[in-house]
Formats: structure tokens, C-alpha cells, sequence
């Protein structure tokens, strides 16, 4: 007589998508003879998955005589491990109360396999952008299966796909793998580029694929998928240069590229290039002094003196700009001037020079000043004298420096009148100095002393005095206060003192200010040199007018037979 009892574990259902199954568990109790309990009594068994600790269960139960009873029959959802594998244990633990006494059963059951893909963790970037290295953390879920990773690039939910690893069989732990993109014409980092075009930004999705077998045919579950967003490199930037060069040629003084205030013009252009993967030409601008201008050409009118900065920028499509500076500087200038120059009459022989009133030859000595002398410019001298080119003996007339005294001879000029000489000095720049000079008669009506203190007349100036060669009538009035006079005029004409030789003091002030007849409507002092002389037979006038104002000012002219009277000129007293 006995109890015998059975225990079984079924899989009834595997559910893939919850990674699951169900599995029934029967239990049953068959008492043959005298071996049976009517009484109702209590009994437990115990379930463990997948290793786990147990879950104990009771129920109650009864053996009839000479049956089968079924102790339990239930069915359990058993959750599988994230690989797929799952196990169940049951164990059960009966006291029957009769002489079969405690009763205990065991059973197990593997579950079936449900194939489980690899979990993408984490992607990251140390680098901090899209041409460093991207680690993509992943952790099979089982060594059998086989795993792929695909990576693109993510412009607005269109993905373009930039690479297809297949990374073979990974033991069921994390696994990492580095991502470089391959640079070049045709690498990696080159696609993703040329898609990227209007964001400074690229978004990178990295897909892990698991397949059941070698051959990557069979997929299990589903794709697993992470983005990382990522800047491009500062070097994915446009590339910009600037140039600046002259516009003219008075920006050149003696070959060199020197910038002239008042006289120059720059042109700054501005070649730029958009960042790779773009191909569309970037925005670009120049900017100087404050100024800007789109566009890839600026020109500067250089008024001012000064440093003038010239800074070109380009924006590509991608928002990032690239920029590139010149600087040019500007330097003042102004044209040359005739500082001193005097001249005299004596006799050259060689290099040996002798001053003499009466002497045939000329010599001029002069000095000028020069702009942007330091920087290479030079001037050369030309003369006239009485309107004709004159070179003259033993001078130097080119590459002249500013400051320094030159002296220009020359011989054999009438001493029977008096003759104007004119002196043109021009720079390197193109712009040229005047000034005139009367060379005396070897007959000395009226000299000037060099020292601008000293007067004669009839001989050569000498001393800081008045001095006079001649017998000297004066006419006229002497009266309280006042200097005593040779003549006078009534404000009416100066054009009728043209053989009057003296000083004369205004009794009104002129009338016709501006004219040929006065220079300016102001009182002052008029002094006339006139010289007549027999040229085969016929006479002819020459006369020097030196008209002195109140406040200074002076201003001269000259009559000559047949010609009549020059314009006024305004002069220094070291042009006298």
C-alpha cells in the first residue's frame, strides 16, 4: 500500500515581445490501498526563477482512497533574463498524515531562448567635437549573437549613413567602441561636412544591430539607437585674406610704397572662402576706420595722416566667420618750399667765387624744405630767367636733400638790366616749390642787405644802415612826427610812378584796391626803382615797385618797356 506523487513544469507559452514565458506546474498525489486521508490537510511547494531566491506557496488538499488527486495545477508568468535565458525550480513538501508519511518532490525547466539584442548604454565625447573620437558604450546580451553598428549623420530627420562596422561576437558584458571619423577628399568627416551646411553643428545617431548568425542575416529584436550633437572644429571655418595696395602712382615716392595724406588711395580686397563642405561663397565685409563696406573690394581716400586699419571678414552659411587685418600708414606731406635765396653778382673762375657788384656773373644760393625727406624723397632744381630755361655752370640740380644750402652759377648775364630769375623745385611726389629773385644791373640803383636790416642805394649793401653812394635832393615836406619824404601820391594812381625813383608816403588811403594800379586797400609806403637805357638807339624803362602796408604786409611788381606792369605779388622780405 502506498502514495506515490508526480511533478512536472511545462512551458506553455513564450512571449518574445515581454521576454517572458508561461510555464504550468502540475502536481499530483495517486494513493493505491489502504494508503489514503479523507481529512482535509494543508501542503507547500516553492518556485525559484532563474536562480532566485523561492517563493513559497500553500495549498490545501485531501487523498481519497484508491485515486489520483491533484495537489496543484497552476500556471506562472516567468520573466526571462535580459539575455533571454530563463529557469524554473519547483520544489514541494507534503506531511500525508498516514504511513507514507512527509512527502517531497523536485523539478526544473529551462525556458526556451528568446533572442534579446545588444543594449546601446552611452555615447560619448570627450573631444568636444565631431572629429574626435565618439566611444560608443554597448553590452551584449548574449556571446552567441553577432553585432553591427551603424553610424549617420542627422540633418533634420534625414539620416545619411557615414559608416557600417560589423564587430563580430562580444562576451555578455559592456563593451566600448571608438568612433574616428576618417578625414581626406573622400573620408568620413568630408560626407558629414558636405551635409552640414547651415548650422555649426552636426547630430550624429549611432544605431547597434544583433543578429543571430555569421552572415548577419537573421536580426534579433530590435535596433538600438543613441544621437550626440556635436560642433564642427574651428577649422571647418572660411578662409580669408586681405590685401591692401595703392591705387595711384603718387602713393610711390622713390620706389617705395608709401602712403600720402591728401594724395593717395588704398584699395583693400578681400579674398574668402567658405568653410569645407560648403560651396556657396561666404558673406563677406571690410571694415576701415569705422567704415564698412560689403563686399569683397574697398577703396580708402587717404585724407588724413595716421594709421588706417583695414579688417575683412567672411560669415559662411554655417554662421562661423574668419577675419584678416592689414594696416597701412599714412603720412603727411606737403610741397616742397623755397626757405632762403639770395643772389649776387661777381666773377667765376673755376670753383673760386668773388663777390662783385659789377661782375657779369650770377650766383644764387638757395635752400628748401622737403616732406617725407626721410622716406626717400628728393627734388631736382630747374631755372628760368626772364621766362627762359637756364642751367646753370657748376651746380648740382637733381637729387637734391631737403635743408641743405646749394649755390647755381651763372655766367656771362647782362649787367646793363636787371632780370628775374625764378626757381622751381620739384619732389619725388610730383608737386613743386616757387620762387623768383631779381638778379641787380651791374649798376646799383637800390641793394637790400642779406640780413633784411640794411639799405643802399648806389652801391652794395654793406651794413645794417641806410646807406647812400649818391647826392640826394629831397622834396616834399618835413614835419612834426614823420620821416621826411621824396614824394607823395593823392590815393589816385601808382602806375604813373614808373620813372620816379623813391619813397612815397599816401596822403589818402587807394581808392582801387585790388587793381593793377594798387595791391591792396590798405596805407602804407610805396619805394620805386626805375632805370632807363639806351638799347641801339631806342630808350627803355625799367621799374620795380615795392609797396609797404601799415600792418606789415609787403608786395612788389616790375615794368618793362613795351610789356608794361606784372601783377602784384605778395612777398616775404627774404624773397626782396
Amino acid at each position: 500500500m502506498a502514495v506515490s506523487q508526480s511533478l512536472t513544469l511545462t512551458e506553455t507559452d513564450v512571449l518574445e515581445s515581454s521576454n517572458s514565458s508561461k510555464v504550468r506546474i502540475l502536481w499530483k498525489s495517486t494513493q493505491t490501498g489502504e494508503s489514503w486521508n479523507g481529512y482535509t490537510r494543508s501542503a507547500i511547494y516553492y518556485v525559484s526563477i532563474n536562480g532566485g531566491a523561492e517563493t513559497k506557496y500553500t495549498v490545501n488538499y485531501t487523498l481519497p482512497q484508491n485515486s489520483t488527486a491533484t495537489i496543484v495545477d497552476t500556471t506562472l508568468l516567468v520573466s526571462h533574463k535580459t539575455n533571454g535565458t530563463g529557469t524554473v525550480t519547483v520544489r514541494t513538501w507534503m506531511d500525508t498524515g498516514i504511513s507514507a508519511g512527509i512527502v517531497e518532490k523536485n523539478a526544473s525547466l529551462t525556458l526556451t531562448l528568446i533572442p534579446r539584442e545588444a543594449t546601446l548604454n552611452s555615447l560619448t565625447c570627450p573631444g568636444g567635437y565631431v572629429d574626435k573620437t565618439i566611444t560608443a558604450y554597448y553590452t551584449p546580451q548574449n556571446s552567441t549573437y553577432y553585432n553591427r553598428c551603424i553610424v549617420y549623420v542627422n540633418v533634420n530627420n534625414t539620416l545619411t549613413q557615414i559608416r557600417d562596422e560589423k564587430l563580430g561576437q562580444k562576451s555578455a558584458a559592456q563593451q566600448t567602441y571608438p568612433i574616428t571619423f576618417s578625414s581626406g577628399t573622400n573620408g568620413e568627416l568630408t560626407k558629414i561636412y558636405s551635409k552640414v551646411t547651415n548650422t555649426a553643428t552636426a547630430v550624429i545617431r549611432v544605431t547597434f544591430q544583433t543578429f543571430s548568425d555569421s552572415g548577419y542575416k537573421t536580426k534579433v529584436g530590435s535596433d538600438q539607437s543613441k544621437e550626440i550633437s556635436l560642433p564642427l572644429p574651428l577649422t571647418v571655418a572660411p578662409t580669408v585674406s586681405l590685401t591692401v595696395t595703392p591705387v595711384n602712382s603718387n602713393s610711390w615716392i622713390a620706389g617705395k610704397n608709401i602712403y600720402v595724406a591728401g594724395l593717395s588711395s588704398a584699395t583693400a580686397t578681400l579674398s574668402a572662402t567658405s568653410g569645407a563642405g560648403i560651396s556657396a561663397a561666404p558673406t563677406t565685409s571690410i571694415t576701415c576706420n569705422g567704415v564698412t563696406s560689403s563686399g569683397t573690394k574697398l577703396e580708402a581716400v587717404l585724407k588724413q595722416s595716421g594709421t588706417f586699419k583695414f579688417i575683412g571678414k567672411a560669415t559662411d552659411s554655417r554662421g562661423r566667420t574668419a577675419t584678416d587685418e592689414d594696416e597701412i600708414n599714412v603720412l603727411s606731406y606737403s610741397s616742397p618750399s623755397v626757405t632762403s635765396m639770395t643772389v649776387e653778382r661777381g666773377e667765376l673762375n673755376g670753383t673760386s667765387w668773388e663777390t662783385k657788384a659789377t661782375g657779369t656773373d650770377v650766383r644764387v644760393t638757395y635752400k628748401t624744405t622737403l616732406a617725407l625727406a626721410d622716406k626717400g624723397n628728393v627734388y631736382a632744381a630747374k631755372f628760368e630767367i626772364d621766362g627762359g630755361a637756364k642751367t646753370p655752370s657748376n651746380s648740382t640740380t637733381s637729387g637734391l636733400k631737403t635743408g641743405t644750402e646749394y649755390a647755381a652759377y651763372f655766367v656771362d648775364v647782362n649787367g646793363d638790366t636787371s632780370h628775374v630769375l625764378k626757381l622751381t623745385v620739384t619732389d619725388s611726389v610730383g608737386y613743386a616749390g616757387v620762387a623768383t629773385i631779381t638778379i641787380p644791373t651791374t649798376h646799383i640803383t637800390m641793394e637790400f642787405n642779406a640780413s633784411g636790416k640794411g639799405i643802399a642805394f648806389g652801391k652794395t649793401s654793406e651794413k645794417d644802415a641806410f646807406e647812400c653812394d649818391w647826392d640826394m635832393y629831397i622834396t616834399g615836406d618835413l614835419y612834426a612826427n614823420h620821416i621826411g619824404r621824396l614824394g607823395y601820391y593823392n590815393g589816385k594812381d601808382f602806375n604813373t610812378l614808373v620813372e620816379n625813383t623813391g619813397y612815397y608816403a599816401g596822403t589818402s588811403t587807394p581808392q582801387d584796391a585790388g587793381s593793377s594800379n594798387y595791391p591792396v586797400n590798405l596805407t602804407g609806403v610805396l619805394e620805386v626803382i626805375s632805370q632807363r637805357s639806351n638799347n641801339a638807339g631806342v630808350w627803355l624803362v625799367f621799374a620795380y615797385q615795392t609797396y609797404r602796408t601799415y600792418n606789415g604786409a609787403i608786395y612788389t611788381r616790375s615794368y618793362y618797356s613795351g610789356t608794361g606792369w606784372t601783377d602784384w605779388k605778395k612777398v616775404s622780405l627774404i624773397d626782396i
